[in-house]
């Protein structure tokens, strides 16, 4: 599987192509803005977009993913307790920007144990609420990595005082992503990607023992 990384939007959002070469398939994490770079992106590969994925209903996090979708038809998935925010402007942060996002079209649930595949490729899901309640983490056993939102940054967590946030709740999905073996990669939703290595030993919201 290759990882292509896009820093989209205003907020510097991070979009993951994850690439199945030998199927020519992909599934694109959190297509935050700018429908024409992420189709550049895939087209120029010759890939075919088989699944979008949201981390959590954040509308910067999904502002091209109305256009993505009816342009590709791709299945859409995101947390089970995060879906009703595709569609309400109060709980994906769109109505205080005056920038209101809905989401016209039809998307499934995903919960702890799912399981996703293109290609090749299977990723596994596990629930990491706080920073909304129905954040995931989309997880490659056989990549070693795990694509974490804004549940973890390099050397952070994202804010828990959004509504459905809590901040016990991200404490906890820390520890839980961190119990991962050490080499695995963190590909977070803004910023740089990182390693539970190395958050283990620097971030300081890290319950350690």
């Amino acid at each position: 599987m290759n990882i292509k990384t896009l820093n989209l939007g205003a907020l510097g959002t991070n979009c993951y192509i994850l690439e199945d070469a030998e199927n020519k398939k992909c599934a694109v994490i959190d297509p935050a803005d700018n429908v024409g770079r992420i189709l550049q992106e895939t087209e120029s590969l010759g890939l075919e977009v088989s699944c979008i994925l949201i981390t959590h209903a954040h509308f910067d996090h999904m502002l091209a993913l109305n256009e993505l979708y009816k342009k590709t038809g791709a299945k859409v998935y995101i947390g089970c307790h995060d879906k009703k925010a595709l569609k309400d402007p109060a709980l994906n942060l769109s109505g205080y920007m005056g920038d209101i996002f809905i989401f016209s079209g039809e998307s499934e649930e995903v919960s702890e144990g799912s399981r996703i595949t293109f290609g090749n490729v299977s990723l596994n899901v596990i629930e990491v609420p706080g920073h909304t309640p129905g954040g995931v983490c989309y997880i490659s056993e056989k990549e070693e990595c795990i694509f974490t939102g804004d549940t973890v940054f390099a050397e952070g967590i994202g804010r828990c005082d959004f509504p459905g946030g809590s901040y016990n709740s991200i404490l906890t999905s820390l520890n839980r992503i961190l119990d991962y073996p050490e080499n695995y990669a963190l590909y977070p939703g803004h910023g740089p990607s990182t390693t539970v290595k190395n958050e283990k030993s620097n971030n300081p919201y890290y319950r350690k023992g």
